[in-house]
């Protein structure tokens, strides 16, 4: 997996709104991002704003990982970047992902699902990443959805926290499940429940 510049990601999600948008003029449109995808979210709405009637985040990645991240690993990574761009950080273990064994199961069968090592080179840009968002989130003013598990090992809680007391929106919500992992919609079949119907419920009260 290697990218040579984050905003790729946001640049060809905003691509996709514009060809929604052509679809569906009237419509109010709202983003969900889950993971590195809620940062890419948080960078749409950042971006364009007047575009969306809401952003909803499942365990967004706003902070790099304290265990990952620390200042002696950062400082060794941007220069391994130079040098060894495609030396391998490691690979993401199924099993943090989700308590629900089936879904473990399957993301680890599923072809469309990167199951290789994170190179230097993309470690260097999620840092980038992380470091956008949170310039970003002083001015975001959207309605704003978020949801995180305490036993998260991907991406900090502390991210989503740091999002709930920073944003000045006037509409936004932290809904915290005990236990819960990384990927919260594909989780043990109540906490999964409980997150599509918080979702619905949201977004029909505000259309």
């Amino acid at each position: 997996m290697i990218v040579s510049d984050f905003q790729i990601y946001v640049r060809d999600c905003l691509q996709h709104v514009d060809i929604v948008r052509k679809t569906f003029p009237d419509l109010p449109m709202f983003i969900c991002g889950h993971s590195m995808g809620g940062a890419i979210s948080i960078l749409m709405a950042n971006e364009r704003a007047a575009e969306f009637s809401g952003l909803i985040l499942i365990s967004p990645l706003v902070l790099p990982n304290p265990e990952s991240a620390t200042s002696f690993k950062v400082f060794a990574a941007k220069i391994l970047n130079h040098v060894l761009p495609n030396f391998s950080l490691g690979c993401i273990d199924p099993n943090s992902v989700t308590r629900n064994k089936q879904e473990v199961e399957s993301y680890a069968r599923d072809p469309l699902v990167y199951h290789g090592s994170m190179k230097v080179c993309f470690g260097v840009q999620l840092l980038n990443a992380t470091s956008r968002v949170e310039k970003a989130l002083p001015h975001f003013k959207l309605p704003l959805l978020l949801f995180h598990g305490t036993a998260d090992k991907l991406c900090d809680i502390r991210g989503s926290q740091l999002m709930m007391d920073t944003v000045p929106s006037e509409d936004k919500t932290l809904k915290i499940y005990d236990q819960g992992f990384h990927a919260l919609h594909k989780e043990l079949p109540e906490v999964t429940t409980s997150v599509f119907q918080e979702i619905e419920r949201w977004i029909l009260q505000r259309i």
